[in-house]
């Protein structure tokens, strides 16, 4: 039995110095950086308000440089979605999309950065509705294309979201692919299922579906 306490006495020293090293880590970390994250938080704000395309290409040498976000990886959750975003924006402009995470059709609506933070969130929300809620799935996937229609949401986009949030990945592709399908978003379904294709390569009945889906789709 004393060898027990003596053990639980141990951890408990031990949780507590990590404790302790953790809480040092942090004060040092605010003292050097917190300054620097509120600036860069400020500055993130006006080039979203400002939304041209200088004010996207500054906010991607912001947040896809790791010297710039390293710092504060792990301490603060709006870097983190920000960097997300911004990964996401870059893909959509190599893919060529019209309308992007950070350029939708509905212009008339500026951003900022809780707006964009509410957003993302709520594409998120509708995703683990998909996949978890109890109510009708039917019900789940009509606010998701409404979701989807209403932001001008864009396949890459999508796609990104569904990685990150999904639990089960290809099931919840497959759900959507029929949703698609059955609203005439072709597009949509048809990048969906190259996605899936990357996944399951030896499936055969996707690859019918992307060949069909092809035909309707322009790249």
């Amino acid at each position: 039995m004393s060898g027990e306490k003596g053990t639980e006495r141990v951890l408990c020293t031990t949780s507590e110095e990590y404790a302790r090293e953790r809480e040092k880590e942090y004060m040092l970390w605010e003292t050097c950086h917190s300054g620097d994250l509120n600036v860069l938080l400020e500055k993130t704000n006006l080039l979203l308000q400002k939304g041209d395309e200088h004010a996207r290409e500054e906010l991607m040498q912001l947040y896809l440089n790791e010297e710039i976000v390293k710092p504060y990886i792990g301490i603060d959750n709006r870097i983190i979605e920000l960097r997300t975003i911004m990964e996401i924006y870059s893909l959509e402009v190599n893919a060529g999309e019209e309308y992007t995470i950070l350029g939708r059709k509905n212009i008339a609506k500026e951003w900022t950065l809780e707006k964009i933070r509410s957003y993302i969130r709520e594409l998120k929300f509708l995703l683990w509705r998909m996949e978890f809620a109890d109510e009708a799935e039917t019900e789940a996937g009509e606010k998701l294309i409404g979701f989807i229609k209403e932001n001008s949401v864009s396949p890459v986009y999508l796609i990104q979201t569904i990685r990150t949030t999904a639990m089960e990945t290809f099931d919840v592709m497959v759900n959507i692919v029929e949703i698609m399908i059955d609203s005439s978003m072709y597009r949509h379904a048809y990048w969906i299922l190259r996605a899936m294709q990357e996944e399951k390569p030896q499936e055969e009945s996707i690859q019918i579906m992307v060949q069909e889906l092809g035909k309707y789709v322009t790249e």
